[in-house]
């Protein structure tokens, strides 16, 4: 496994693989053109990593800091199909990132589809807490070292 450069071929062939679920979460924010606007995503960040496994992207993640809060850090992270078939390696490599986002940041947070249980599953293993919210397509989940006395709800919506 090795940390690969978002090209246009790369995310290309990565969203064409791209797990069920991961895919309807994509589509549900991009909607429409959804290999192109994700690019323009990709050019405004500037911490993610992009993981290919013999040549076939498998993962794509990273965390967009806050702009009014630089100690929280919106998570996020998707998973080609292929990924199962490297799921040691793809599980020990974002644990250790995922320790290194929660130096850096107080709070973690994002939004998952209620009926994506295997990122849900991942993400509890990594000690992440999880919220309904309005939407009731959608979970909050959240990491908090206890730091910061802010009301995650307050943050999210």
């Amino acid at each position: 496994m090795k940390e690969i450069k978002a090209t246009r071929k790369n995310i290309k062939k990565f969203i064409k693989n791209l797990r069920k679920e991961d895919y309807e979460e994509l589509k549900y924010f991009l909607k429409k053109k959804i290999t192109k606007k994700f690019q323009k995503e990709l050019e405004n960040l500037s911490d993610f990593y992009f993981l290919s496994d013999k040549n076939h992207p498998i993962a794509l993640g990273g965390v967009q800091q806050d702009k009014k809060h630089k100690y929280i850090g919106k998570a996020w992270l998707l998973c080609a199909d292929m990924s199962k078939h490297s799921k040691m390696k793809l599980y020990k490599f974002i644990k250790e990132k995922i320790l290194d986002y929660q130096k850096q940041y107080d709070i973690i947070y994002n939004f998952i589809f209620k009926s994506n249980f295997k990122a849900q599953k991942w993400l509890e293993k990594f000690g992440f807490i999880f919220l309904n919210t309005q939407n009731p397509d959608f979970k909050l989940f959240y990491y908090s070292n206890g730091e910061q006395k802010i009301d995650i709800r307050n943050i999210a919506n």
